[in-house]
């Protein structure tokens, strides 16, 4: 039996067009208003294209290995990954966004910081 392919060059190259062009969203390089200002305020699209084919590619690739031993250790595996990086970013934006404004952390501040985290 044949080993179905598992790589999908094509698809690779169209989701680096996405992430360029979310990039490009972001930082317009366009200063100059009119239509091609305009265009590239548009380039947001290259977020659904992105997770789509992620989605599809991450579904694909590991979809005959699935079972749910697996998931929970997919899962364990992607929080680990991804939450330390997620805190130190959120706890960093609430401090700067504090000290910039000069006021002292109240406690309903404190419940907007926990709640940020959980969700």
């Amino acid at each position: 039996m044949q080993e179905v392919k598992k790589i999908f060059p094509a698809l690779t190259g169209i989701r680096a067009i996405a992430a360029y062009l979310v990039f490009l969203h972001h930082f317009n390089p366009i200063d100059r208003g009119g239509i091609l200002k305009r265009l590239v305020n548009e380039f947001y699209i290259g977020v659904s294209i992105f997770f789509v084919l992620s989605g599809f590619l991450i579904t694909y690739r590991y979809l005959d290995s699935l079972s749910l031993v697996s998931l929970r250790k997919y899962f364990l595996n992607r929080i680990a990954r991804i939450y330390p990086i997620y805190f130190f970013i959120t706890a960093f934006t609430f401090l700067f966004q504090h000290r910039k404004s000069f006021h002292l952390i109240s406690l309903s501040d404190l419940k907007i910081f926990f709640l940020n985290e959980v969700v």
